[in-house]
C-alpha cells in the first residue's frame, strides 16, 4: 500500500552462503500480503444491494428547482475486471436539463498515527482523539465514464450504466490499523440552461 503520507512494504531477502573461495548468491524480491477475503460469505455484506438517494437545489441565485437522484448497485462486494453496474433514477423537478451523468470510482486512503501525549504531524491532522491521531485523508479517482442523456425539465428517468473495477485495484483495506482503503461510486449530473 503506497500513498502521500506512508507505505507499508514487504520484501524477502535471501542469501546463500557459499564456501569462501565462491561468492554469495543474493536475492530480494517485493510483495504484497492481503487478508484473505471471501465475498460469499454470511458474515460480510457483499451481496448485499446499496441505495443512496440525494436532493439539490438547482441554481446559484436563485432557484431553479430541484433534481433528486437515488442511485442503486445490486451489490456491495467486487473483485478486480468487476463491473459495476449502477441503475441512476432521476427525477427532475427544475427548469433545467440534465444532460450527461458521470460515474467514477474513487478510492479513498486514510491514514492513523497513535500518541503518547503529543500530537504528531499537527498541521495534517483530520480528526484527533486522546490515544489515537486520523491525518488527513487522500481520495483518488480509479475510474471514470461519462454517458450523454437527455432527462428534460419536469420529467424523470432512469440511466443504467456499468463501471469496470480496474484490475491494478487493491482489496479494501480494513483490518490495517494504520491505514483503512475503502471504494465508493460517485454519481454526477451535469445540467444544462436552456
Amino acid at each position: 500500500m503506497e500513498g502521500r503520507y506512508g507505505h507499508i512494504r514487504y520484501r524477502c531477502r535471501v542469501t546463500v552462503e557459499r564456501p569462501a573461495f565462491r561468492r554469495n548468491l543474493k536475492a530480494k524480491k517485493a510483495f504484497s500480503v492481503f487478508r484473505c477475503l471471501e465475498l460469499n460469505s454470511s458474515l460480510l455484506c457483499a451481496a448485499l444491494p446499496i441505495e443512496v438517494e440525494s436532493s439539490e437545489d438547482v441554481g446559484r441565485i436563485l432557484s431553479k428547482g430541484i433534481v433528486q437522484i437515488k442511485a442503486h448497485i445490486n451489490q456491495r462486494g467486487f473483485v478486480p475486471g468487476d463491473y459495476i453496474n449502477v441503475d441512476v433514477d432521476f427525477s427532475n423537478r427544475s427548469s433545467v436539463d440534465i444532460t450527461k451523468i458521470e460515474l467514477s470510482l474513487l478510492k479513498r486512503v486514510r491514514y492513523h498515527a497513535y500518541r503518547n501525549g503529543q500530537i504528531i504531524a499537527a498541521e495534517k491532522i483530520h480528526h484527533a482523539t486522546a490515544r489515537r491521531i486520523e491525518l488527513e485523508e487522500t481520495v483518488c479517482k480509479q475510474a471514470e465514464v461519462e454517458q450523454n442523456v437527455l432527462i428534460l425539465s419536469g420529467s424523470s428517468g432512469i440511466i443504467s450504466r456499468a463501471i469496470r473495477v480496474p484490475e491494478h485495484t487493491k482489496p479494501t483495506l480494513n483490518s490495517c490499523h494504520i491505514i483503512s482503503a475503502n471504494y465508493f461510486v460517485k454519481v454526477i449530473n451535469r445540467l444544462y440552461n436552456s
